[in-house]
């Protein structure tokens, strides 16, 4: 399933293979609001209700900017609920609205008549023992309308997760015409003597298409709507100060550093630009407090650390759900001022989003904000409460930018509702005991787990003597078993055992069985052959939902062993590359190893260049695309060295001399084969070239005879298009890689 997506029209992406693939789904809107004038408060809210709840007078805030109105005899708490108490904590904090709350050991609920729209939720909790009210026994759950909010929810256990006594809780949902919100506070059944409380309530309008979008219809983007609620897991002023709520414009937002996050800031800079007066043309000049464009985190001057390096953010979020990510950015820095000076790769949990992030283009100039939207999924891992959803820059090769370097302005992580509920587990920790109930429940339960196991162990008894008595049947009326037939058995043994390998390093491939594969390719039948190669046969299949494969399928006499299998499936589980054809799975029974792979329905590149018949040309801009599009040198770390090997695998005129020759490989082994590829696309010829009469030459040798006779332009693959055309189309071409970055297509695709 696609894991990130992004709401922004940029430029391409490519996944390398340090990365699991994805596809990025894209689209852009713009937005042209005024520029911003001297006050930091630029959006006017609609509503702004700021409840102390508890307290028996209205307070202002500490920076003057909130007045903390009470909840006694308040229109938004019904008298009727006076089950409720209001207590002044024992050790208040020193600022509203966290020196009075509102507890109780039954349900309650605040009630806003408010005008519809999308709103803010922000509510407060002061973590501390209240009088009679012990801190361990705070498990509640919160819903606001029909979403839930907090399940089950311990502020103790937040409060010792991350280091903080105070704990706000952001949320935004959408009010409907006519409707009320309720937002409704209930102490947990599944612990003895638990309460729920609340020290103070904000609800705040906001903007409209802030975080939602109007998109109607069917639609394959990722939306955030109406019908969805979202909670604020983390907004960072990155490489600037905290800004307090009050210097938000507008909104109350309050804006952390990004220092805590920083897990890979070597190298690292911080530039400032105070007196940039950012031109907010294509965001709302509310979108971010200007600070936030003012400041931003690069990875410094130094090109050559810097290409070996990542600028890395690590966040906790809790797994299974979806997260809205936004970044902002603005290139402020005087040096950076055309389209190409500061091209980087933008990777959101450890996935590639970006290829060739350039704020520049994006933004049409320096000192223009823009921020961007990425959806990604977090899935369940190894029953994790919570992941690190990581965000990190890297340059782009040298050949692409003038600056070896990445920027980023600011972070908002948003997790967005499951099923209507954004609720996550509480960190583990042992602060509580379940009720009675509960522990009936669970010693049932464990009786249940014994009573199995014992019934299990007693049918696997059985089987085993079953077992034991068939086997002394078998070989007493058969006699030994071969060695051949042993040595079958314990490869088909080693296969299946390395099958937990490729699920646990390749979860993104299927596992297929071989009677799906049969059935797909009409027991592999000759009419389904596609091709062969050194690997073995390909065939055409049908799955049963209908979806096309090709079956690759390792000969027997290929000289591949299980080993060289089991890497190339896990390399091309990584390898998920758009101009190459996607592999769904493999399949490991019964003595066959086979790769499953999308079917290709108009054929591949070679195709179009060797076929004889040569109905479609590619014109030259067509191959120059692709050839930009493959960007497979980043395959090797830095640190691959040469290596030696007897076994000699690959298809020839591609295998460069020294490997061939002499079994060394290394990472200009791949440089030479790209090279021949390369070649083969100009010239449009297969890798060994019949030169005179009978002799035939590899390609690199025609090329370089070509080229040392000065008749170059012979090796270039004749086209309809004259000479003077192809010079003005490779000039315009040039031109454009120093400004501009291609859109990605599959080579079938562009035709």
């Amino acid at each position: 399933m696609d894991k990130i997506h992004h709401k922004y029209l940029l430029p391409n992406h490519i996944p390398t293979i340090l990365f699991t693939s994805i596809y990025i789904i894209i689209f852009f809107q713009h937005l042209s609001v005024p520029v911003a004038g001297d006050s930091p408060h630029i959006y006017d809210p609609t509503e702004t209700i700021f409840l102390n709840c508890g307290s028996f007078d209205n307070i202002t805030s500490q920076d003057g900017t909130r007045t903390w109105i009470t909840d006694i005899k308040s229109e938004h708490f019904l008298l009727q609920q006076s089950e409720s108490i209001a207590l002044i904590p024992a050790k208040p904090s020193d600022d509203t609205p966290y020196t009075s709350a509102r507890l109780s050991s039954s349900q309650f609920s605040y009630i806003f008549n408010l005008t519809p729209g999308q709103k803010f939720i922000r509510l407060h909790f002061y973590e501390t023992s209240y009088q009679i009210f012990d801190r361990s026994k705070a498990f509640f759950s919160v819903k606001a309308g029909s979403f839930t909010l907090l399940s089950n929810y311990s502020t103790a256990l937040a409060a010792n997760f991350s280091g903080q006594e105070i704990i706000l809780k952001e949320f935004c949902v959408n009010v409907q015409e006519n409707q009320n919100l309720n937002i409704t506070f209930t102490p947990s059944q599944d612990y003895n003597d638990s309460y729920a409380f609340i020290n103070g309530i904000e609800i705040v309008s906001m903007p409209l298409n802030l975080y939602y979008t109007t998109a109607t219809g069917a639609t394959e983007y990722p939306i955030v709507g109406n019908s969805n609620a979202l909670e604020m897991v983390y907004r960072v002023n990155v490489g600037g100060r905290s800004i307090s709520p009050g210097d938000d414009t507008g909104m109350y937002r309050a804006w952390s550093y990004d220092d805590s996050y920083l897990t890979e800031a070597y190298p690292s800079a911080i530039p400032v630009n105070l007196s940039l007066q950012p031109i907010f043309s294509l965001i709302p000049n509310y979108s971010a407090p200007v600070e936030v464009y003012q400041t931003a985190r690069t990875m410094g001057n130094d090109s050559k650390v810097n290409e070996n390096h990542l600028l890395t953010w690590e966040f906790p979020v809790d797994s299974a759900f979806p997260y809205l990510v936004r970044l902002h950015f603005c290139e402020f820095q005087p040096e950076i001022t055309v389209t190409g000076d500061r091209i980087f790769q933008i990777y959101i949990d450890n996935q590639m989003a970006e290829e060739r992030a350039d704020v520049i283009r994006w933004g049409g100039g320096n000192g223009v904000p823009v921020y961007i939207d990425y959806a990604v999924t977090m899935g369940s891992k190894a029953n994790q409460k919570k992941q690190n959803l990581s965000i990190a820059l890297h340059p782009a090769p040298a050949y692409m930018t003038k600056y070896s370097d990445a920027i980023l302005n600011g972070v908002e992580i948003f997790k967005v509702d499951s099923s209507g509920s954004l609720a996550g587990p509480n960190p583990d920790s042992q602060i509580a005991q379940p009720t009675s109930g509960q522990e009936d429940n669970n010693q049932r339960v464990l009786v249940i787990i014994l009573t199995t196991t014992a019934a299990v162990i007693l049918l696997l008894g059985i089987l085993l003597c079953y077992c034991c008595i068939r086997f002394r049947m078998l070989k007493s009326s058969k006699g030994k078993v071969n060695s051949a037939k042993d040595s079958k058995n314990k490869i088909n043994s080693t296969a299946a055992a390395a099958a937990g390998d490729f699920n646990s390093n390749a979860p993104n491939l299927i596992v297929y069985n071989l009677n799906d594969i049969e059935v797909a390719t009409d027991n592999l039948s000759i009419e389904n052959k596609l091709g062969e190669g050194g690997y073995g046969p390909v065939y055409k299949g049908v799955l049963p939902d209908g979806q096309e494969i090709a079956v690759k399928k390792l000969s027997k006499t290929s000289t591949q062993g299980f080993e060289e299998f089991k890497n190339e499936v896990m390399l091309t589980a990584k390898l998920q590359h758009i101009n190459l054809v996607r592999v769904l799975g493999f399949c490991i029974d019964r003595e066959e190893q086979m790769l499953v792979y999308e079917y290709m329905p108009n054929k591949s590149l070679d195709h179009y260049l060797f076929d004889p018949i040569r109905l479609y040309i590619l014109d030259w801009k067509k191959r120059v695309d692709i050839i930009e599009d493959f960007g497979m040198a980043r395959i090797f770390r830095k640190d691959d060295h040469e290596a030696n090997t007897e076994r000699i695998v690959g298809t020839y005129g591609y295998i460069p001399p020294e490997y061939a020759i002499r079994g060394i490989y290394s990472t200009k082994s791949d440089v030479y084969s790209f090279g021949v590829l390369l070649l083969q696309i100009i010239s449009g010829k297969k890798v060994s070239v019949l030169y005179g009469e009978n002799d035939t030459i590899s390609l690199l040798d025609y090329a370089y005879k070509l080229w040392k006779d000065h008749k170059g332009m012979d090796f270039m693959d004749p086209l309809r298009t004259q000479v003077s055309d192809l010079q003005k189309q490779l000039g315009v071409l040039m031109e454009q890689l120093h400004t501009e970055s291609f859109r990605i297509k599959r080579p079938i695709e562009i035709l």
